[in-house]
């Protein structure tokens, strides 16, 4: 409230009655009405090494997106079909079997962003993560600006 003037609620993840079903919904809700939202870190160092999170620290939430019926996986590359002996004919086998799923489950994303405008998420979905595949990215307009 010291911030924006406007009713504030905090939200704790780690509560006995936490439902994510529930807090999702709010999320979309709010992100459709516009609130301002933000997230925090709460976790030792140690919890967040590698992950590009910074612990005990702020990030504002940009976008709240839910998807349908997509396929995620590796963004196949032609690269990767010829090999230095000539083409590989197991390329694109492989490469289906492998790395592409067909999901039905919504994929949940929330797009949160570093107020010191460095250190960055880095594990899947992430700005270079190989689940974006050129469909996915340009329905959500993920390009590789920082957020």
């Amino acid at each position: 409230k010291i911030l924006t003037g406007a009713p504030c609620e905090t939200i704790h993840l780690n509560a006995f009655d936490f439902d994510i079903d529930f807090l999702w919904k709010r999320l979309v809700s709010f992100n459709e009405a516009g609130f301002p939202m933000a997230c925090a870190t709460n976790g030792h160092f140690g919890e967040l090494r590698g992950t590009g999170l910074v612990s005990f620290h702020a990030y504002s939430i940009l976008e709240v997106r839910e998807l349908f019926d997509r396929i995620e996986g590796k963004q196949l590359r032609l690269d990767e079909y010829f090999q230095k002996d000539g083409l590989n004919a197991n390329y694109f086998e492989k490469a289906h079997l492998e790395a592409v799923s067909k999901s039905f489950e919504p994929l949940r994303l929330v797009r949160i962003r570093n107020p010191w405008g460095r250190k960055e998420w880095n594990k899947n979905w992430s700005n270079n993560s190989e689940k974006w595949t050129k469909k996915l990215r340009k329905e959500l307009e993920n390009g590789s600006v920082n957020d």
